[in-house]
């Protein structure tokens, strides 16, 4: 992420480049996901037939490897970058939101959901950094007010787009289009976070 850097944006026009506003866009993608994904569990249990326990673990696997590696995320970005841990986890979040898509079972699934939390814990501690440090004084705190805007949007929009998600007249994928719709918005920040 080259271009992540004091001098990307513009301090005249006030406005964060698109290589901050991929940072934000990680961040919306993480709490999204989360939220989508507790609207769609009677619809993903009633498919694969899962028993209360393990619909249950479709969420807790994410949100433990999530909290649990939030230290160890933090850690790597010091050793390897910020940058580079960025992008690393934006690929391991994708990367797991296409392996439950692709779920045939609920066990399946709940490994599929813990690689995207090993993605999330990977690239959520960069975003602080990375804002903290390369955004601009003059707008930096344009660029904290814009993480709570993508919190807000991610856990919002999550629990109105997921109701549209899951009927299956809207894109005849059901329950798997909720894990599908990462991939653009995690494809864009990816482009955008590019050296």
């Amino acid at each position: 992420m080259a271009a992540l850097s004091p001098a990307a944006t513009d301090p005249r026009t006030g406005r964060l480049e698109a290589s901050h506003l991929a940072l934000l866009a990680g961040t919306f993608a993480v709490t999204f996901d989360f939220f989508v994904v507790n609207l769609a569990l009677p619809a993903i249990a009633a498919e694969l037939g899962s028993g209360a326990a393990l619909t249950q673990w479709i969420v807790t696997g994410f949100g433990l490897v999530y909290g649990a590696g939030l230290l160890v995320g933090s850690r790597i970005g010091e050793r390897f970058g910020a940058t580079r841990s960025f992008r690393a986890g934006i690929v391991l979040f994708l990367a797991g939101s296409v392996a439950c898509a692709l779920a045939t079972e609920a066990a399946l699934l709940v490994a599929a959901r813990c690689v995207q939390g090993a993605g999330a814990a990977l690239l959520s501690p960069q975003v602080m950094s990375l804002l903290g440090r390369l955004v601009p004084d003059a707008l930096r705190l344009r660029g904290f007010a814009g993480y709570g805007v993508a919190l807000g949007l991610g856990s919002g929009l999550g629990q109105v787009v997921g109701g549209l998600l899951i009927d299956p007249q809207a894109l005849d994928l059901g329950w798997r289009a909720c894990f599908l719709v990462n991939l653009p918005v995690g494809l864009a920040a990816l482009a955008a976070s590019r050296e």
